[in-house]
């Protein structure tokens, strides 16, 4: 355990540093768990990061009784470069960007109101836009980096009964296409969705697959701009 003053306030937040992830020129250490408060609801809190280029940062607030907490990523330069509210759980925050320059950044904290707070700053060990093979019953993360999205594949059997959910604070599609389609060749999805449930996450329920061999599941953003983190469920039914 150590400790550290940051702030005009002078705040004495106390930090439990991974061994080895500490970087230099930085407040705080991937797997740092640091408490803080913010004694209105105009108060800010900035930390320092050193981060690297291509890096997935993964940053989540847990606000105590029920405060509502929010994030944003500050370059050099004090430019915003990507925020967040409501993404983690209940009304905590969770921010999920991927670095683009090498170089000392600000991790900002603020709220809708007063009150305090753990922060949690870790790295994804993901590879963005590529996604991968699945298995029945597998749970996975991704990041979108680009419009075209990400290509998961499973194997499957005739007559396999399966649901694929995906879950993301992002506005997501979700295509399935069959072992003699490539996505993005020009052919038709066996299966598509947009939003379900009153969301934006899209949902293929108990779908019949009609043949053996390797099935496509398409990720993508509903705007191309909308890039970001999202968990994709490959179910078999009974």
């Amino acid at each position: 355990m150590s400790s550290f003053r940051y702030g005009a306030d002078a705040t004495t937040y106390q930090a439990m540093l991974s061994a080895g992830q500490a970087r230099a020129g930085a407040d705080l250490g991937f797997g740092a768990l640091v408490e803080g408060s913010l004694a209105s609801e105009d108060a800010t809190q900035g930390y320092a990061l050193a981060l690297e280029a291509g890096e997935l940062l993964d940053v989540q607030t847990y606000g105590h009784l029920g405060l509502d907490t929010r994030l944003a990523l500050l370059d050099a330069d004090g430019n915003e470069i990507a925020r967040e509210d409501d993404t983690g759980r209940g009304s905590d925050a969770r921010l999920v960007v991927m670095v683009e320059d090498t170089g000392r950044y600000t991790l900002r904290v603020a709220a809708y109101g007063a009150g305090s707070y753990t922060l949690r700053v870790g790295l994804l060990d993901l590879t963005p836009g590529q996604g991968g093979a699945l298995a029945y019953g597998e749970r996975t993360e991704g990041f979108i980096i680009n419009e075209g999205g990400d290509i998961w594949t499973f194997q499957g059997q005739v007559g396999d009964v399966v649901t694929i959910a995906v879950d993301s604070g992002l506005d997501t599609t979700l295509e399935l296409y069959g072992p003699n389609v490539v996505p993005g060749s020009g052919g038709f999805p066996l299966a598509e969705n947009d939003d379900s449930n009153n969301s934006a996450n899209p949902l293929i329920e108990g779908f019949e697959l009609p043949m053996d061999g390797t099935y496509s599941i398409v990720v993508a953003p509903f705007f191309f701009d909308d890039l970001g983190l999202y968990t994709l469920l490959l179910r078999q039914d009974e």
